[in-house]
């Protein structure tokens, strides 16, 4: 199974390194949420940003989610 899967990504053109970077949105109930932007390989150390929940973001939340499914599904 290994070795399929790793002959699957040989066969892809380059996908380029990962930069470290990422986001996330985190529901936090009541109708609002949340959004964290992450930098892993910042230094010193990683770096972690969260917007305070918000009823805009929780609808930003909706928005990337009905785009996402759209997009594989």
């Amino acid at each position: 199974m290994a070795q399929a899967i790793s002959a699957e990504f040989a066969s892809k053109a380059e996908w380029g390194a990962f930069e470290g970077k990422g986001y996330c949105w985190i529901e936090t109930g009541f109708g609002k949420a949340a959004f964290g932007s992450l930098d892993f390989y910042a230094s010193p150390a990683p770096e972690v940003k969260l917007r305070s929940p918000s009823r805009p973001l929780r609808w930003g939340k909706i928005f990337f989610e009905k785009q996402w499914f759209r997009r594989w599904f």
